[in-house]
């Protein structure tokens, strides 16, 4: 799992040809033989070709763009970035050709011990049967310059959600409206026509993000909160 865990965190700079030769010969053999981080591989070609197809490209000055390779050698990120970021991965999870779950299973603690193997720290997985919404399933993803877990949640109406799990370290409190609630601050932002609200708790940063009105989703969010302390 260790050689996953590495691996998945070389696919993006791999498609990007940022990587060594040595580096990208051993991802390439550890790929020969790993289902999972090839199906990872292919998602992560199919976002980079649909933003390559959707924006045009443009030159950001020097001094943008040194600040903007230095925060990700960082991974640092504020809350306001992550919930645009979880917002657009949305819309790009919407606008891709369906990809399969990396896992399903009914099973809260099951969906967690796999998805923890892979990121790298303990995975939470709220049950929000309470709230009205039962797990799809769950996948591994890449936000913000870090390996995630993403879990689906859809009520009776089909109405989805997913919550995004990435660590708190370096996740600074900034750059989103803040809702204080049950002694918690939510942040809340926007992208892409999907809402996003971010909170962080426990050494997780979580981000709940769907087509739902915020009202609805920080409602949703509260309850993973509580399910959480529990």
């Amino acid at each position: 799992m260790a050689l996953c865990k590495n691996s998945l965190e070389k696919i993006s700079a791999y498609v990007d040809r940022e990587l060594s030769r040595s580096e990208a010969e051993a991802l390439e053999a550890h790929l020969s033989a790993c289902g999972l981080c090839r199906k990872v591989l292919r998602a992560t070609r199919m976002e980079k070709d649909l933003l390559k197809h959707t924006y045009s490209p443009m030159k950001a000055p020097a001094r943008l763009a040194k600040r903007i390779k230095a925060d990700i050698r960082e991974k640092s990120t504020t809350v306001g970035f992550y919930a645009y970021d979880i917002s657009h991965d949305a819309y790009l999870i919407e606008s891709l050709p369906q990809r399969p779950f990396d896992i399903v299973s009914a099973s809260i603690q099951e969906t967690a011990a796999f998805l923890s193997k892979f990121v790298g720290f303990p995975v939470h997985v709220p049950d929000l049967a309470y709230a009205g919404f039962g797990m799809k399933g769950g996948r591994l993803w890449h936000t913000v310059a870090r390996i995630s877990a993403l879990i689906v949640y859809e009520d009776a109406s089909g109405n989805a959600v997913s919550l995004f799990e990435i660590k708190k370290e370096r996740v600074r409190r900034s750059g989103a409206t803040e809702v204080v609630a049950d002694n918690k601050s939510f942040y809340l932002g926007k992208a892409y026509g999907y809402n996003g609200v971010v909170w962080l708790q426990r050494d997780v940063a979580f981000g709940l993000v769907g087509g739902l009105p915020h009202d609805k989703l920080l409602e949703i969010a509260r309850a993973a909160a509580a399910n959480l302390e529990q």
